[in-house]
């Protein structure tokens, strides 16, 4: 689902347009940035290039602005410059021509099929594997419960109480108290969940935390925690005498 804008392709033509030098000032910061992230970090996601997007953009709508005033006659002009903004809807209407047609989205959206069902059909792994356990954990557990959410952040929905992990942070902070509250008999936590697709994909990728903190991690979920539900990517526990 991401995907570059056809018209970066006119960018090379910049080196044709009159200022030339206000667009090498536009669009070199975001060159460096996405070679910055890149050689930085080899096995990244497209989306971290997004700041990147917009300086392109600009530069891109100028060079277009640039070719239009230049085309004669004028009725040719213009519908050389709705075809190239057309083009530049091409893969966006792509993606929702392929949402539509492969989703239940539009029997859904009238209320013909339940939320379930569309979500099996969702093509977004991490959400429809995030809406199974959503549907157990409202079906199954106490309203006074108290969620704690570790690599994962997203708690819409969810009934019970829940304390997001924002940032990715919270095992490292809660692992460095662990010896003063083992099983987190201080808080009023009943239980823990853990999205273990987020967590391979970034340990895969490099990320901060250590063989150590992992190995933490693992004892700290077999010592003071029960799993009480399972999907592809995420764990639900309990945790003990609670």
């Amino acid at each position: 689902y991401y995907y570059s804008n056809l018209l970066f392709l006119l960018l090379p033509l910049g080196m044709f347009v009159g200022r030339k030098k206000r667009l090498v000032w536009i669009v070199l910061p975001a060159v460096l940035f996405i070679a910055i992230i890149y050689f930085r970090f080899p096995r990244t996601n497209i989306r971290y290039f997004l700041p990147a997007i917009a300086p392109f953009t600009i530069a891109v709508g100028f060079i277009i602005h640039w070719i239009c005033q230049r085309v004669k006659p004028r009725k040719i002009s213009i519908i050389i410059c709705i075809l190239l903004i057309t083009a530049s809807l091409v893969l966006t209407a792509r993606v929702v021509v392929r949402f539509v047609d492969k989703t239940k989205a539009v029997q859904h959206a009238f209320g013909l099929i339940s939320s379930a069902k569309f979500m099996q059909t969702y093509k977004i792994g991490g959400i429809r594997n995030l809406s199974f356990m959503l549907d157990y954990v409202n079906k199954n557990l106490p309203a006074d419960s108290v969620i704690l959410m570790l690599f994962e952040a997203r708690s819409f929905y969810f009934r019970p109480q829940t304390i997001q992990d924002i940032r990715n942070s919270s095992w490292p902070v809660l692992s460095e108290g662990l010896a003063a509250d083992k099983c987190l008999q201080r808080l009023s936590v009943t239980h823990v969940l853990i999205n273990q697709g987020t967590l391979n994909y970034y340990t895969t990728r490099g990320s901060k935390f250590s063989p150590a903190s992992l190995e933490a991690l693992r004892g700290f979920t077999d010592q003071c925690l029960e799993l009480i539900h399972e999907t592809r990517a995420h764990r639900l526990y309990q945790v003990k005498n609670r």
